[in-house]
C-alpha cells in the first residue's frame, strides 16, 4: 500500500454516480482535464473539499498535465475503455456532520461506440455474438445502470453555422454522420431505453457542456441572436437551433433538470501574411497551442465556469 492510499482512500459510502457521455471529437477528454483542474483549485481554496482520481486502465492525469504544458491531449482511439473514477468530496462542518460526495465514473469512450454497445446488451444478444467484448460490455452495464444523472458533452463547432469563418469550425471526419445532433439524440436515446428497461435509478440532473465556446462566440454575441451562452435563455436557443433532436430529447427527461455551461480552453491565435487570423500550432507537430498562465502555471480555460459545474453536481447528488 502507497503512502497516499493510506493518507486517503476512497470512501466506502454509496454515492450517487454521474456519468459523462459526448460524441467523437466533441472534447470529453479535455472537458475531464479541466474538471479535475478545477477540482484542485477548489481544494486549495475550500479546506473541506476534496479531489481525488482512482485510475484504472491508463493515466486520465495525464490530461490536466498535458493541458499545462501547452498541449492538447492526443484523441481517443475508438473502443470502449474503462478508464478511472473521479470522486468529488466535502468533508463535514462539523464532527458530527456527514461527509457527502459524487462519484464520477470515467468511461473513456466515444457515444457513438456506446450506443452500439447498448443495444446488443439490453437485448441480451452479446451471448450469440463473437464481435463484442464481454467485459467491456458488462462495465458498460455498470456504467450506464447504476447512473443518477450524466453529463453530455457537446462542441459548439460541430455543426453547420452560416457566416462563421471555416477556419472556427470543425469538419466532420469522414467516418462519422455528418450530423453531430443525429448522434447525440440517439445517444441519450439509448440511454433512456436502456434504463427504462434496466430498472436503474431515474434521472436527477443533466449538465450539458457546450465545448470550444471561444471559436464562435462573436458570432453568437451578436445583437439579435440571443445565443450568448453564458444566459440560460441564450444557451437553450442555440442548442433549440443548431441541436434540436437533442434538445426534443432532454425535454423528455425535464428541461428543469438542464443546465448548460458554456467552456473552452483558450487557443493562442496568430495573424497570417494574407491577414487573415488563425489558431496557432506547435512547432512539433502536436496540434493547436493552448495560451497558458505562466504565473499559476495553467492553460487560460473558463476555469469559472468549471467551478461552477463542480458546485452544481455537489449540489444536485451529493
Amino acid at each position: 500500500m502507497s503512502l497516499f492510499s493510506r493518507l486517503w482512500t476512497p470512501p466506502k459510502q454509496k454515492f450517487k454516480r454521474v456519468i459523462i457521455v459526448g460524441t467523437r471529437k466533441a472534447g470529453k477528454t479535455v472537458a475531464l482535464g479541466c474538471m479535475d483542474l478545477a477540482a484542485t483549485i477548489k481544494s486549495q481554496t475550500n479546506k473541506r473539499f476534496k479531489c481525488f482520481i482512482d485510475e484504472k486502465t491508463s493515466g486520465m492525469c495525464q490530461v490536466s498535465s498535458d493541458l499545462c504544458r501547452g498541449y492538447f491531449p492526443d484523441e481517443t482511439p475508438p473502443g470502449f475503455i474503462y478508464k478511472a473514477d473521479v470522486y468529488l468530496v466535502e468533508e463535514p462542518r462539523t464532527p458530527l456532520g456527514e461527509q457527502r460526495g459524487v462519484k464520477l465514473p470515467v468511461c473513456e469512450t466515444a457515444g457513438e461506440d456506446m450506443e452500439k454497445l447498448i443495444g446488443p446488451y439490453a437485448q441480451e444478444q452479446y451471448r450469440k455474438s463473437d464481435q463484442l467484448d464481454l467485459q467491456n460490455i458488462q462495465n458498460l452495464n455498470q456504467y450506464i445502470c447504476d447512473s443518477n444523472g450524466f453529463i453530455l458533452v457537446g462542441s459548439v463547432n460541430r455543426p453547420y453555422i452560416p457566416d462563421v469563418p471555416s477556419e472556427f469550425l470543425e469538419s466532420e471526419p469522414l467516418s462519422l454522420r455528418w450530423d453531430p445532433d443525429l448522434n447525440l439524440r440517439r445517444i441519450l436515446a439509448s440511454i433512456i431505453r436502456y434504463k427504462q428497461e434496466t430498472r436503474s435509478p431515474k434521472i436527477e440532473g443533466i449538465a450539458v457542456l457546450l465545448t470550444k465556446y471561444d471559436t464562435i462566440v462573436d458570432y453568437l454575441k451578436i445583437p439579435g441572436k440571443n445565443m450568448d451562452l453564458y444566459t440560460e435563455a441564450g444557451a437553450r436557443n442555440f442548442v433549440e437551433t443548431y441541436f434540436r433532436q437533442t434538445a426534443s430529447v432532454l425535454k423528455f427527461y425535464g428541461m428543469e433538470k438542464v443546465r448548460f455551461f458554456p467552456v473552452h480552453v483558450s487557443v493562442e491565435k496568430v495573424r497570417g501574411p494574407d491577414g487573415i487570423v488563425r489558431f496557432a500550432r506547435h512547432s512539433d507537430g502536436r496540434g493547436y497551442k493552448i495560451e497558458l498562465d505562466e504565473r499559476r502555471n495553467l492553460p487560460m480555460f473558463s476555469e469559472q465556469v468549471y467551478l461552477n459545474l463542480i458546485d452544481w453536481i455537489m449540489d444536485t447528488f451529493a
